[in-house]
């Protein structure tokens, strides 16, 4: 391959290689229509077969032969155990199936070759800002930032150099060393926190990590100055670590202070040759791991002692390379081997080693799903936590019996996911004790992989309906602050797309399985659900004002906020509309121990109530009137009434006989929007509007 193109197989290529093979199948079925008259008459009646016959059987043979070996040196790169180019004996078709598994073993491929290029990348434009005030350090950093110019420019043009071994070592070493770099100016500056700080143990195999690529002087600078420029260096140019580092009295050892100011000291004058010795080295990183405080401020005492928790040696980024290797090779021996209809077809020990790898890679995913949630949610599925570790762990166990059982050694990607689950249940992370498949004695049966694959896809299952709800639930959450936002003017046309949007998300929501009594859902909609429109009927119940047709789902969770409204105060919600306003203290003033009459609709307990108590009124009478009541029927309940609220959407227009009724007896009246719903604010500044006046004159 030329110098510019990259060094294993992309989509394109393999796409061209397809072509080309469908190409050559086209050719093959032209000879075979022009000869089958021919052979018919070879095989029915011993006819003899012509010589140009045999002349372009033979040719197309030679092609078939010749194009099998150009595609197997085409992808002599790739891994025969992820995928294996056809053969000369194999149909045309079986040619065209393995090219178009070799697009999606591309694909893939693709996508973790980038990850890593990125990465590594990453560290090496890191590499690049490394400089230091002493020249001899700077001259060896020059070196490096020269290297790291040389690799970005080489990884532009040749992808196949990230699977050098020597790669990965430099980019390890270069990892520590600027490990070292940033752990230094945090504590330099004084922004290094106990979580973000390296531990005694990370420090010490940093050290000496780079102590053993770049030379001890590199170590140590790294530690004292974290590799700035003269501009943002923070320490004097002294060999005396202490002098530099300021670190507090108490906090370095006398007995450590002579080895660490003689070896310090020996390096900076370039009079060792040899690297330090581990006792000195240890003194060194004992020293320098304590946090540093500038020599300008007074001395603190050591703060009380915290338990170290060492970081995960296994990130989820290297976890999820791991799980995208995996389905690579799962592919490549079983295609769609965790199929639902391939589970119960007929056993072999390649499509279980591929189920296996499969559900390795499936619970990969969902460890990284659960994990990365559990960053922001420290709670996600913390009852459940146990249960998918343990599936993890019987997962991988039965990758590494199935590679025993074939006589190979440990999948590297099953090593992975064991010391990350390893990490992850110990004291320094979930605290969860996996009763089985942690140890080398527990084996999970490879033959029982179908049954295994089958809990991994129903977990998958389950965890996809949780993260579609968390979408729906982000998508609710928006609606209904919109309309709590809302004005109380009348946007009642506006609003209904936004009501009927809420009504198609709680429909999804209870459909998904989500209980209609959940409490998040039910605080979600609490602020706004007094604000309902309803359409309004006629007594030909003809719909002579729009409103928004719930579902039966929708109704169910309304009719279980009630019922939770009905049995405890609910708690006052900071976006809600009903927070207290200048008009609820005025009203309640004028109201104080009176009897309000509220007619239209359907009582609702919670929001009398609560205009019973914020307003200081002595009675709330609510009269479920609908558009087929006679008016003359309730006109007793308005005795001793000091003020009548018509709730025009729901009353529809029976409020002109209302009306009449409330002046006979000289009460007063008023009349809401069709937009409002029962939310003090609301009632409390319609009656200022439109009774204020009566209110004050009775």
């Amino acid at each position: 391959m030329s110098e510019s193109t990259p060094d294993y197989v992309t989509e394109e290529q393999a796409r061209s290689l397809l072509a080309e093979v469908k190409s050559f199948r086209q050719e093959w079925a032209v000879f075979a229509i022009h000869s089958k008259d021919r052979f018919d008459a070879f095989r029915e009646k011993g006819a003899s077969l012509p010589d140009d016959f045999f002349q372009n059987y033979n040719s197309l043979i030679t092609r078939k032969t010749a194009l099998a070996s150009s595609i197997a040196e085409s992808v002599a790169g790739v891994d025969q155990e992820v995928w294996s180019p056809p053969t000369a004996h194999d149909s045309l078709h079986e040619f065209e199936h393995k090219l178009e598994d070799l697009i999606k073993v591309a694909k893939e491929l693709s996508c973790v070759i980038a990850a890593k290029r990125d990465r590594v990348i990453g560290v090496f434009n890191e590499v690049k800002s490394l400089k230091s005030t002493d020249g001899k350090i700077d001259k060896v950093l020059a070196g490096l930032r020269d290297d790291a110019d040389r690799e970005i420019k080489g990884l532009n043009v040749r992808v196949a150099r990230l699977a050098d071994v020597e790669l990965d070592d430099k980019v390890q070493s270069l990892t520590s060393l600027l490990s070292l770099a940033n752990d230094a100016r945090s504590r330099l500056t004084g922004s290094a926190s106990e979580a973000a700080s390296l531990t005694s143990a990370e420090c010490q195999a940093g050290f000496e990590a780079v102590s053993a690529r770049f030379g001890i002087a590199v170590a140590i600078e790294a530690l004292r100055t974290g590799l700035t420029n003269a501009a943002q260096a923070k320490v004097a140019p002294s060999v005396e670590i202490q002098s530099v580092v300021s670190a507090p009295a108490d906090a370095v050892r006398p007995s450590a202070a002579p080895a660490l100011r003689s070896e310090t000291a020996a390096v900076s004058s370039g009079t060792t040759a040899s690297a330090a010795s581990k006792a000195a080295i240890q003194s060194l990183v004992n020293n320098l791991t304590t946090k540093p405080h500038p020599v300008t401020l007074p001395q603190r005492r050591p703060g009380a002692f915290t338990p170290i928790h060492e970081p995960n040696s296994v990130p989820l980024s290297t976890l999820a390379d791991a799980g995208n290797h995996l389905k690579i090779k799962a592919h490549g021996l079983y295609p769609n081997a965790l199929d639902p209809s391939q589970l119960d077809g007929p056993p072999s020990a390649i499509k279980n080693r591929a189920m296996g790898y499969g559900a390795l890679a499936t619970m990969i995913e969902i460890v990284g799903f659960v994990f990365t949630e559990r960053e922001r949610n420290r709670n996600f599925l913390g009852k459940n936590l146990h249960d998918i570790l343990l599936l993890f762990a019987e997962v991988q166990n039965v990758v590494r019996v199935d590679a025993e059982q074939a006589g190979k050694p440990s999948l590297s990607e099953q090593v992975t996911a064991f010391m990350w689950l390893k990490h992850t249940c110990s004291e320094d992370g979930e605290k969860i004790l996996i009763e089985k498949f942690m140890r080398l004695e527990d084996r999970s049966d490879p033959a029982k992989n179908p049954d295994l694959a089958r809990r991994v896809l129903r977990l998958q299952k389950q965890l996809d309906t949780i993260r579609e709800n968390e979408q729906v639930y982000s998508q609710l959450r928006k609606l209904c602050q919109g309309l709590s936002s809302g004005s109380d003017s009348d946007a009642f046309g506006m609003e209904l797309p936004l009501w009927s949007q809420v009504n198609e998300s709680v429909t999804q929501l209870i459909a998904a399985g989500l209980k209609p009594s959940d409490t998040k859902l039910r605080d979600v909609l609490l602020p706004i659900i007094d604000n309902l429109p309803e359409p309004v009927l006629d007594e030909s119940n003809n719909v002579i004002s729009e409103g928004v047709e719930i579902s039966n789902e929708f109704r169910q969770v309304i009719n279980s906020m009630y019922d939770y409204l009905a049995t405890a105060e609910a708690p006052a919600s900071p976006d809600s509309k009903d927070l207290e306003t200048a008009a609820v203290a005025q009203v309640g003033s004028m109201l104080s121990g009176q009897t309000m009459v509220i007619i239209g609709g359907v009582c609702k307990p919670h929001a009398a109530q609560r205009l019973k108590r914020k307003l200081k009124l002595g009675e709330v009478r609510w009269i479920e009137a609908t558009k087929q009541d006679r008016v003359s029927e309730f006109r007793s309940d308005l005795n001793g009434a000091a003020i009548v609220v018509l709730v025009t959407k729901l009353i529809g227009h029976k409020h002109n006989d209302v009306r009449d009724m409330c002046r006979d007896a000289n009460i007063p009246w008023v009349q809401t929007r069709h937009s409002s719903g029962y939310s003090t604010n609301q009632i409390a500044a319609t009656i200022l509007e439109q009774a204020s006046e009566q209110l004050q004159l009775l």
